[in-house]
């Protein structure tokens, strides 16, 4: 039988090259001294321009489930897009990009983290196994 993931492994690539982009550019424009709060503005809004016609027929069908959550939205909005997008910008003015890269990639360890506080899920074995590996590549690194 023939395996058809091709596909599934481009899209992970590219998402990969996306986001190492994002830190290059986050860098380019400490460099050029673009505030973080701005890129970050222009970075959601031209993304909302680009992605705008292929969802707003699914947002018109959902409004009522949308609306009755709006609070929910709001914080993760808050929260991930607004503070932690402009957090990142902001500390690349004092960081290289494979530091912030490497910082960002224990985000799996603090979700883990705080699952495991608020019992929220059980950890298993190969998390904790994903979870040392990458410590060790922060620590080796620095």
């Amino acid at each position: 039988m023939k395996n058809n993931n091709n596909l599934a492994y481009l899209l992970l690539i590219l998402t990969t090259l996306f986001w190492s982009g994002n830190f290059i550019v986050g860098k380019a424009a400490s460099i050029y001294e673009i505030p973080p709060f701005s890129l970050n503005f222009y970075r959601w809004f031209f993304a909302c321009l680009i992605l705008m016609p292929f969802t707003i027929n699914e947002l018109i069908k959902k409004k009522n489930y949308i609306f009755a959550n709006i609070g929910f939205f709001i914080i993760l909005g808050i929260t991930s897009i607004t503070i932690f997008n402009s957090i990142v910008y902001y500390s690349l003015y004092y960081t290289q990009v494979i530091s912030g890269v490497l910082m960002i990639s224990t985000i799996p360890v603090w979700i883990i983290f705080i699952s495991s506080l608020l019992n929220i899920e059980k950890t298993n074995v190969f998390q904790i196994f994903g979870v040392i590996l990458s410590l060790i590549g922060v620590v080796f690194y620095n």
